[in-house]
C-alpha cells in the first residue's frame, strides 16, 4: 500500500497566523485556505486517476491547483468535514475544522486624532477579516493610552485630559494598531 504524503502550506493573507495541524487535521478560520501536497509533491499525470470529495460543501471547498502538485482546502462555513483526497489506489482523508474568521487587520480611524482639552473626538476601529470584510469592532477592542494623563478613551469618543501628545493602541485577538493623538488647549 501506498500512502499519501501530507504537508500543510498556509496561504491567503493571514499575516503571523499559524494552523492547528496534524497529518490528517488542519484546523483554520472560516475565508483562508491551506494546501495538501500529495503523490509526494509530483505532479498529478494522469487527472483520471485524481478525485476530491468533500463531504459537506458548505463547510469547505476542495480543488486541485494549477500546478497538479496541490490539493487547496478552503473554509467556507464554520463547522467540520472530511476532505477525501484520492489518486490512483490511494485516499487520504483530512479532517477539516473551520473556525470563525479571524481578524488579520486592525485600523484606528481617523488616522490621527486631534481634540481640546476637555472635549471629546470620535475613534473608530475597523477589522478585516479573512473573509475580505471589513468590520466595526470598536466597542470589542481594548482601548490603551501610553500616556493616560494626556487623554481618556470613553466608549467610542476619547476626552482630552492636558495639552500633549501620546499614542492610542487599539488590540483584538492578537492584532493591534495605533494613532497619534494630540490634545491642544482650548
Amino acid at each position: 500500500m501506498r500512502c499519501l504524503p501530507l504537508l500543510l502550506v498556509l496561504t491567503g493573507c493571514i499575516e503571523g497566523w499559524s494552523s492547528e495541524a496534524s497529518d490528517r487535521d488542519v484546523r483554520l478560520p472560516r475565508g483562508s485556505g491551506v494546501e495538501v501536497i500529495a503523490a509526494g509533491g509530483a505532479q498529478i499525470e494522469h487527472l483520471e486517476w485524481f478525485d476530491l470529495q468533500v463531504d459537506d460543501p458548505a463547510i469547505a471547498t476542495a480543488a486541485l491547483t494549477d500546478r497538479h502538485t496541490h490539493v487547496r482546502i478552503v473554509g467556507k462555513g464554520e463547522g467540520e468535514t472530511l476532505v477525501r483526497i484520492r489518486y490512483m489506489a490511494d485516499e487520504l482523508v483530512v479532517a477539516t475544522h473551520v473556525d470563525p474568521a479571524a481578524i488579520v487587520h486592525l485600523a484606528i480611524e481617523p488616522a490621527g486624532v486631534t481634540t481640546a482639552l476637555g472635549a471629546m473626538a470620535p475613534i473608530r476601529a475597523t477589522a478585516l477579516d479573512t473573509t475580505s470584510t471589513f468590520v466595526d469592532v470598536t466597542a470589542q477592542v481594548a482601548w490603551t493610552l501610553d500616556d493616560p494623563s494626556i487623554a481618556r478613551v470613553e466608549g467610542d469618543r476619547v476626552r482630552g485630559m492636558a495639552p500633549g501628545q501620546t499614542t492610542l493602541h487599539a488590540s483584538l485577538d492578537g492584532t493591534t494598531a495605533e494613532v497619534t493623538l494630540a490634545v491642544h488647549p482650548e
